[in-house]
């Protein structure tokens, strides 16, 4: 029995072992082929330090970023954030070229900025897109950044979850990818690879306090892609789908699922036995948004949207989300006792809004 577990024991270590090794080799191997794809932003920034009647002192700051080059023409993804204020851009390549770029355009919704090289070389490589929706939970990614302004530091791990995640614009976005790749400072806007060496994501939010300290997400590539292809189209924050309703409980409650409604207040709603489990109670309308221009009030209980039951919040999300600009979504409400029905067109989401405003 002894040497049962010695031999048992040699063994789990053994695939432990050919594991890290397996990750470390995938890892290098990616990080070597995707080099080309990934630059380093220097941003250059004027601060006046002090102003007096006689003088003022400038100082001169600089920032790093992670860039991703998405077109042989020169443009370059990385966060908004990169762009604030900027006096000047630089990017340097894997191979050390340097190269001025100008800044396009900010969209802070999706906190994606876009900036272009002023004269791309010839031989510039532009990054290929991989699909998010064959991700699975635990497999192994990569990601190429510029922590503390070093350029191409590499970092590693696995998807740790795929997850409905609400950005600081209070844009909610499913299909967030939650890893537990280390991202530093410089590393903002770096992008996620899989093992092909696809983009299947870009960072985007940072952890916070508590539970969540030390989570990356990363927003999915094809709203990357999606996002991206509108911005070079455009030179315009891309459009942003939503109604403006907020939900009940509103900030507490964005985790998918509906809150529970105790039975005194179904019963003070008066709900029909087919709608005493499903369906969503608006706590606010924004005034002016489509949801509001179309009828819908506070306290209006949705039961159905476009003919099929309302289960849960995170339907709703992905239902607007997936919406495209002018598209009509019939909402089926109970008011006062009464089932009736709001035609609501999605419209572009306002900058101007608060958060938890879908």
């Amino acid at each position: 029995m002894k040497l049962a577990k010695v031999v048992f024991t040699a063994l789990a270590i053994a695939v432990v072992f050919a594991t890290s090794a397996f990750a470390d080799f995938m890892a290098a191997e990616v990080a070597e082929k995707v080099k080309p794809y990934v630059v380093t932003i220097e941003g250059v920034r004027i601060s006046f330090a002090s102003v007096s009647f006689t003088s003022r002192q400038q100082r001169i700051l600089q920032s790093y970023n992670t860039g991703t080059i998405v077109s042989k023409q020169g443009y370059i993804i990385t966060a908004e954030g990169a762009l604030d204020d900027v006096e000047a851009m630089e990017v340097t390549l894997a191979d050390g070229r340097k190269y001025e770029a100008v800044p396009i355009v900010q969209d802070k919704g999706y906190g994606i900025g876009l900036l272009k090289i002023k004269n791309p070389p010839a031989d510039l490589k532009s990054v290929k897109f991989g699909d998010p929706k064959r991700i699975m939970q635990g497999e192994s990614v990569v990601v190429l950044g510029s922590a503390g302004g070093y350029g191409h530091t590499l970092s590693y791990g696995i998807v740790s979850a795929i997850r409905n995640v609400r950005l600081p614009s209070g844009q909610i976005v499913p299909g967030m990818i939650q890893t537990d790749v280390v991202v530093n400072t410089g590393n903002e806007g770096s992008p996620l690879f899989n093992a092909a060496g696809e983009v299947i994501g870009m960072q985007a939010v940072y952890g916070g306090g508590g539970s969540m300290q030390n989570v990356t997400f990363f927003m999915p590539a094809d709203l990357v892609k999606r996002v991206t292809d509108e911005l070079i189209d455009t030179e315009e924050p891309a459009f942003r789908p939503w109604v403006g309703i907020m939900p009940y409980a509103g900030s507490q409650n964005f985790q998918g699922r509906i809150r529970e409604m105790s039975d005194d207040l179904k019963m003070y709603m008066n709900l029909p036995d087919e709608y005493w489990d499903v369906g969503m109670l608006i706590y606010k309308v924004w005034e002016g948004s489509p949801a509001y221009d179309a009828g819908l009030r506070y306290q209006d209980f949705v039961v159905k949207i476009n003919g099929e039951l309302l289960k849960s919040i995170g339907q709703f999300e992905d239902l607007v989300y997936n919406s495209k600009e002018g598209d009509l979504m019939i909402f089926g409400v109970i008011r006062r006792d009464r089932y009736q029905e709001f035609e609501v067109v999605v419209g572009n989401h306002p900058e101007d809004t608060l958060q938890y405003y879908i």
